[in-house]
C-alpha cells in the first residue's frame, strides 16, 4: 500500500488537491509500477544497511566525529532519496498542460 501511495505529497504541493484526491491520483499513477518501485524500495534498504557494515570502523573513532559522520551520511542519503523519489514521480504523472 505504501508503495502506491508514495507519490500523495507531491500531488498536494504540485496541484493543491486534498489527501483523498492525492491519494487517489498517486494510487492511478503507480497501478502498472508496482514491482519496480519495490525494488527502488529494496535498493534505499540495501543502501542504508551500508552503515551496519562500517559502524565497527566508525566505532573506532572520537564521539563527536562519529556523530557528525553519522548526520552527515544520513542527510545525504535523504537528499538523494528525494531526488530519486521526485524523478519517479515526475516519470510517472501524466503530461498536463501549464496552467496559465
Amino acid at each position: 500500500m505504501q508503495l502506491r501511495l508514495q507519490f500523495y505529497d507531491f500531488y498536494i504541493v504540485e496541484y493543491d488537491c486534498g489527501i483523498i484526491e492525492s491519494f487517489k491520483m498517486s494510487w492511478n499513477i503507480t497501478y502498472n509500477e508496482k514491482l519496480k518501485l519495490f525494488f527502488v524500495i529494496i535498493i534505499f534498504i540495501l543502501i542504508s544497511s551500508l552503515f551496519y557494515i562500517f559502524e565497527p570502523l566508525i566505532g573506532k573513532i572520537n564521539i563527536y566525529l562519529m556523530l557528525s559522520l553519522i548526520f552527515l551520511v544520513a542527510a545525504i542519503f535523504m537528499v538523494f532519496k528525494t531526488l530519486v523519489k521526485a524523478n519517479i514521480y515526475k516519470q510517472l504523472k501524466p503530461q498536463v498542460d501549464p496552467i496559465e
